[in-house]
């Protein structure tokens, strides 16, 4: 069985604007046991302010921090097209990504997979793998095939 570590800030906990009455933390757990995968999520708190957290992100994709982060591109054309949109706000604390969007009905011309939810969702995975890193061995192989 694989084993996926989840990270959940508390922005996952209770929400369920649009997917159906289970919060998010719920249905992103469900989808990996659904297909074999042990789940042991852990709780990040409150999100990273978004200075902070642009900041670390950017340095990720600058190869100035622990992990780089790559995207499949055959797999990942949605994610990359939202965090290609992505708009941002000035707010009372600053810039900020702008989430206008998120809770208005889909259409054809703006699919909930185009919007900042999913640019979101990397955001917290990128975070929970940088700064809480899963320390569990496994054995490998020598042969190098699992």
């Amino acid at each position: 069985m694989r084993t996926s570590a989840i990270t959940m800030h508390t922005t996952a906990l209770g929400a369920n604007y649009a997917v159906n009455e289970q919060d998010f933390h719920w249905v992103v757990c469900h989808e990996f046991e659904k297909r074999g995968w042990q789940v042991e999520d852990d709780y990040l708190g409150n999100p990273m302010r978004h200075d902070e957290k642009y900041l670390l992100i950017n340095q990720g994709f600058a190869g100035k921090q622990r992990l780089m982060p790559f995207f499949n591109r055959q797999n990942n054309d949605d994610l990359i097209l939202a965090i290609q949109t992505a708009g941002v706000v000035r707010g009372r604390n600053g810039f900020r990504k702008d989430k206008g969007g998120e809770k208005l009905d889909e259409t054809e011309e703006n699919l909930l997979e185009h919007r900042t939810d999913g640019t979101d969702a990397f955001d917290t995975l990128y975070i929970g793998t940088e700064k809480f890193p899963y320390r569990k061995i496994f054995p490998v192989s020598a042969s190098g095939v699992l």
